[in-house]
């Protein structure tokens, strides 16, 4: 699948979910402060920071905004996000081919 999974653990809700979390830990705040900053209960910030429920754009505008940031910012380091780790992925892939290569000889 594509960036946009069925699954809220993969693709793009799962990388926007890693950019809350690392924008909560840079700034220092709690779940519970995030969670009373954006009118979000403390059971459901967790449960879209583990992206285990999808996010979506009000809820990603309440908590950009609680943590002093913008939705487009947090959208845009997450494809950022998927870009490198589907840039490692291949050059994993890559590597795991040249090693087998090299095997075979």
């Amino acid at each position: 699948m594509g960036p946009y999974e069925k699954e809220s653990s993969r693709g793009l809700n799962a990388a926007v979910a890693a950019e809350l979390r690392a924008e909560k830990a840079a700034v220092g705040m709690t779940n519970r402060t995030l969670a009373e900053r954006s009118s979000i209960t403390v059971a459901s910030v967790q449960r879209y920071l583990a992206a285990d429920r999808h996010i979506d754009v009000n809820v990603l505008d309440a908590l950009a905004l609680a943590l002093q940031t913008t939705p487009t910012r947090l959208i845009q380091a997450a494809q950022e996000r998927m870009t490198r780790s589907g840039e490692l992925a291949a050059a994993a892939r890559a590597e795991d081919t040249e090693t087998i290569r090299l095997g075979d000889d």
